[in-house]
């Protein structure tokens, strides 16, 4: 399942930023419905369209809007109700604090750090496609040994000022678990990780952000790079109100 460019990025800019998101726990962003873990499930009150909607935001694309229209009233009841465990199970992660500095940023790949919630398949990830931070001194050239690894294309995400994120195609039939194993054993490679996949949290509108906690009051906010990728800040723009 490939995801669309833009779902990329927003994957890249979460995994690179994962201290930032969790504090928006402060900022006011609260869902008014349905989207918090509860363990409840569905229930006799939860309506055909609700559970519709749940397998819809929860399913992400394994499910089009016909297949779900199509599924009968118990097929539709028991997948939403295993998504919705999922989600229960994803919400009980807690981060471990030795794998992050003094700002949040982890300092190793989110893989090896915790190797369980790729194994047993809590975060899914693009098979074939990986992400890739390159020196700027190589100018996003593809080497023989990354061609041996199995990279085919790569596709410039963002640049920073020493170094630059790709998103790497693979060879058709290339293992990503391979790839990214042989990748890391190259030098002229700074860091691999899988492109994980994001899966939307929340089943229902959030409530707006005030804008007493935009950016302009963010005391940090020249320190925090990764803001002006990906559309972060205007994401803001979008959810504040007076």
């Amino acid at each position: 399942m490939k995801n669309v460019r833009n779902m990329m990025r927003s994957a890249l800019a979460m995994v690179l930023a994962i201290s930032m998101l969790l504090g928006m726990v402060g900022c006011g962003i609260t869902p008014r419905s349905m989207g918090e873990g509860n363990g409840q499930g569905i229930t006799d009150d939860t309506s055909r369209k609700e559970q519709e909607q749940i397998v819809g935001v929860l399913g992400g694309e394994d499910y089009t809007k016909d297949e779900i229209a199509q599924m009968t009233d118990k097929e539709l009841e028991k997948l939403a109700n295993k998504l919705l465990a999922q989600l229960d199970k994803q919400q009980e992660f807690t981060p471990n604090g030795d794998f992050y500095d003094e700002n949040g940023a982890m300092k190793l790949p989110f893989d090896q750090a915790y190797p369980e919630l790729v194994e047993d398949g809590s975060v899914k990830y693009d098979e074939e496609t990986l992400l890739v931070k390159l020196r700027n001194s190589q100018n996003g050239k593809i080497t023989d040994g990354m061609k041996a690894a199995g990279v085919a294309e790569l596709e410039l995400l963002f640049a920073l000022e020493e170094s630059s994120w790709y998103e790497a195609k693979l060879v058709d039939g290339t293992e990503a678990e391979k790839a990214i194993e042989a990748l890391r054993k190259l030098s002229e490679v700074v860091l691999v990780e899988y492109n994980f996949q994001v899966q939307t949290a929340g089943l229902d509108a959030y409530a707006p952000v005030n804008e007493s906690f935009g950016l302009a009051n963010n005391e940090k906010y020249a320190d925090q790079w990764y803001m002006n990728h990906c559309g972060i800040a205007a994401g803001y723009d979008v959810m504040t109100v007076p």
